[in-house]
């Protein structure tokens, strides 16, 4: 599982523009995998389709952290 994650999220990285433009930083402006964010709401909130405020904050948070260390923070 951790193999199939890291090659989905290596895959997922774009080329972005530094330093990034303030309307483009929203919630797209990194793309997550959906197998991240499944992984990530399973294992935060027990099953695949939580989807409460705190369930997605730390999805997102968490999801955001380990995008940057699986990809050495290159964009």
């Amino acid at each position: 599982m951790s193999i199939y994650l890291r090659d989905k999220i290596s895959r997922s990285i774009k080329v972005q523009v530094w330093p990034p433009n303030p309307q483009e930083l929203t919630e797209n402006y990194v793309e997550f995998p959906d197998c991240l964010v499944q992984f990530l709401h399973v294992l935060l909130g027990g099953r695949k389709n939580a989807t409460c405020d705190k369930v997605n904050r730390l999805s997102f948070s968490f999801g955001q952290d380990i995008i940057s260390a699986v990809t050495n923070a290159r964009e």
